[in-house]
C-alpha cells in the first residue's frame, strides 16, 4: 500500500498536467516554452534568491523571538534545503516537516517546530492580503475578481484561525512589539513581491505582459492551488489554475500553463543550492 500511494503521488501531478493539457492546446503551449526569452527567466531566479533569504531571516527572526535563537547562515541554509525537498517531495510541506525536525538536533526543538508554522502561515496571510490588493486596484474583472476574493477571504481566514487558536501565546511572543511586527512586514512585503514578480516574469518571457493590478490577482491564486496537498511541489494544480485564470485576465490559456511550468523549474533551479547543503551536512 505504501509503494502505491508513492507511486500515486508522483503519477498525479503528470497526469493533472496532461488533462490541463487536454484542454488547451499542448502544441501552442510548447510554442510558448520554446519561444521563452532567457533575460526575464533570469530575472526570475535572482528573485527566488531574494524569496529564499527573506524567509529564511522571517524564520530565523520568528524563532529567535520564541527563545530560540539561530544564526542568519544557518537559517539561510537550512531554507535552502527545505526549499528543495519542498519542490522534489510529495505534499508540497515536506521540506518544512524536515527543517523542523532538524531543529531537534540543535535544542529547542518546539520553538523552531512552532517558528516553522507561524512563518508559514503568516506568508499565507501576506499573500491573501496582496491578492485583496489587486481586487480592490480592479485586476480581473468579473468573475475573476469575486474568485480572487473568495480565496483571499479563505486563505486569510483559515491561516488566522491556526494561527490564533493553536499559536495565540506565541504569537504574542513573535509578534507582540512594533519592531516585531514592523520587521515580520517588511520581509513578507519582499517575499510576496519575489514570488508575484517571479512569477510575472515567467509570463512576460513568454510575452505576457500583465499590469500589477491583474498580476496581484492571478499569481497569488496560482500559488494558492499549490498549497494542496497533491503530488510535487503543486505540479498541475498549480498549471490548472493558470489554465483557467489566464483567459479572465484576457491572455491564452497556453501562455498561463507555459509560464506556470516555467516558474517551477524557476523555483526548482533557484532551490538547488540546497544540495550543496545536503551534501556538506552529510560529510
Amino acid at each position: 500500500m505504501r509503494r502505491l500511494a508513492s507511486l500515486l503521488r508522483f503519477l498525479v501531478p503528470v497526469g493533472l498536467v496532461a488533462v490541463v493539457l487536454w484542454f488547451v492546446d499542448p502544441r501552442a503551449a510548447w510554442d510558448e516554452l520554446r519561444s521563452a526569452r532567457i533575460a526575464p527567466l533570469l530575472g526570475a531566479l535572482a528573485l527566488s534568491q531574494m524569496v529564499i533569504v527573506a524567509s529564511a531571516l522571517r524564520w530565523a527572526d520568528t524563532c529567535t523571538r520564541l527563545g530560540r535563537s539561530i544564526p542568519i547562515r544557518e537559517a539561510v541554509s537550512e531554507y535552502y534545503l527545505s526549499s528543495l525537498f519542498n519542490q522534489v517531495l510529495p505534499g508540497g510541506i515536506a521540506g518544512d516537516a524536515v527543517r523542523a525536525w532538524r531543529g531537534r538536533s540543535r535544542g529547542g526543538a518546539l520553538p523552531v517546530a512552532r517558528g516553522v508554522a507561524i512563518e508559514r502561515m503568516s506568508g499565507q496571510v501576506a499573500m491573501a492580503a496582496a491578492l485583496l490588493a489587486g481586487v480592490a486596484l480592479g485586476g480581473v474583472p468579473g468573475t475573476g475578481r469575486l474568485v480572487g476574493a473568495f480565496v483571499a477571504g479563505v486563505i486569510a481566514v483559515l491561516a488566522a484561525l491556526v494561527i490564533v487558536l493553536k499559536f495565540g501565546a506565541d504569537l504574542r511572543r513573535a509578534w507582540g512589539t512594533g519592531p516585531a511586527i514592523l520587521a515580520q512586514a517588511l520581509l513578507n512585503l519582499a517575499i510576496v513581491a519575489g514570488l508575484v514578480g517571479g512569477f510575472a516574469l515567467c509570463a512576460r518571457a513568454v510575452g505576457t505582459g500583465m499590469g500589477l493590478a491583474d498580476a496581484l490577482v492571478v499569481i497569488p491564486v496560482c500559488l494558492a492551488a499549490m498549497l494542496v496537498p497533491v503530488g510535487i511541489g503543486g505540479l498541475g494544480m498549480r498549471e490548472g489554475a493558470a489554465a483557467a485564470l489566464w483567459p479572465l485576465a484576457g491572455f491564452a490559456a497556453e501562455a498561463g500553463v507555459a509560464a506556470s511550468l516555467l516558474f517551477g523549474g524557476v523555483s526548482l533551479l533557484g532551490a538547488m543550492p540546497g544540495l550543496v547543503v545536503l551534501v556538506h551536512r552529510r560529510r
